[in-house]
């Protein structure tokens, strides 16, 4: 499952220009000042600025319908407010048209980019780009607006469902837009941490400054649950795999000893030593036989209520319930392997006066 984006080396950063001076046009150049003093940094391979970053916590809602084409008359997507290279610093590829430029500034012929999802329910079987989109919302700050540029899906709000469509436009267009963020690419983190606080001290030295928000502690913090549920799974499944061997080591253990006088006739007889260690095996396997398919069987009935807490994991993976299954036959075969094997190893006359 593709995320939309990338991972490594991608870093976000929270600012709070809201007691500053600059509004407007003076707040885009500010952000533009502090753009160009990143990408001009050592070690930040791109740069640039965003309102809601892949992962986060919330995000913005918008209505709008197609201007052209014979898409829905609203539809709802999910926003996001970019800045030019956007798209190359997150990792989320263009497929069609451009990103957003320096170009598109206020003043401009507004533009905007969507992402598959969006295109193809706001104009099926049509090439998106050229075409336009309005807002539909009663109080909608924002013109309708041409396509120019579509990019591949990317997960905002969760791993586990579907990419919203989402439609993108540029900050440079909307100067009274506040709480966008900065977003970086390099090799180390500590890079651009290092070049975000140089740029904050030099343009705005009076600003709070908020820890940084790498990319990859983003996915792990939105797959902390399903983290948390493997990590507490393995362990009681460990446990109990610990528990039934012991538990069957002690049964086999019981059972051999009782039939010791019966080991030590059948061996005096003539009965190889293989013979019996085959024996008590097989009726050991015979746990597994009965077990395994009411094991398979109730996991199949419960699956349906686990399939919303796994993540790249099919409640009934083949590859997940064959691994268990051999798992627990090693482990059963050990623990009934070892007291046949000694019994096995007992003298017949020693077994015979056992009796």
């Amino acid at each position: 499952m593709d995320p939309g984006f990338r991972v490594k080396g991608v870093t976000f950063f929270q600012v709070d220009f809201e007691r500053r001076s600059e509004k407007g046009e003076a707040r885009v150049e500010l952000y533009r000042k502090m753009l160009d003093a990143l990408r001009s940094a050592p070690g930040v391979e791109a740069a640039s600025v965003l309102a809601v970053r892949p992962l986060g916590e919330g995000g913005i809602d918008e209505s709008a319908a197609p201007v052209e084409g014979n898409g829905p008359e609203d539809k709802h997507l999910f926003e996001n407010v970019v800045g030019p290279d956007y798209f190359a610093t997150a990792g989320t590829r263009v497929l069609a048209g451009r990103e957003f430029s320096d170009f598109d500034r206020f003043g401009t012929n507004p533009v905007c980019i969507v992402n598959q999802a969006a295109a193809s329910s706001f104009f099926p079987f049509q090439v998106a780009l050229g075409k336009h989109i309005r807002p539909t919302e009663p109080r909608a700050t924002h013109p309708i607006c041409e396509i120019v540029g579509v990019v591949t899906d990317a997960k905002y709000l969760s791993l586990r469902q579907p990419a919203p469509p989402t439609i993108y436009y540029s900050f440079q267009q909307l100067p009274e837009f506040e709480w966008l963020g900065f977003i970086t690419r390099s090799r180390d983190t500590s890079t651009s941490v290092a070049a975000f606080n140089d740029a904050l001290h030099r343009f705005a030295p009076d600003t709070p400054l908020m820890p940084a928000v790498t990319m990859h502690r983003q996915l792990e913090d939105s797959v902390g649950r399903e983290r948390l549920l493997a990590v507490m799974s393995l362990f009681l499944g460990g446990l109990a795999l610990l528990l039934t061997s012991i538990g069957l080591y002690g049964l086999e253990t019981q059972r051999v000893t009782q039939r010791t006088a019966e080991i030590g006739l059948r061996m005096a007889l003539g009965a190889q030593r293989r013979d019996v260690l085959w024996s008590i095996l097989r009726e050991a396997g015979m746990f597994f036989v009965v077990g395994v398919p009411i094991g398979l069987a109730l996991t199949a009935i419960t699956s349906r209520f686990i399939g919303s807490l796994l993540y790249e994991i099919a409640p009934l993976d083949p590859r997940i319930h064959g691994g268990t299954v051999l798992a627990m036959l090693a482990v059963g075969f050990l623990a009934a392997y070892l007291p046949a094997r000694r019994a096995t190893r007992v003298d017949p006359l020693i077994a015979l006066r056992y009796q």
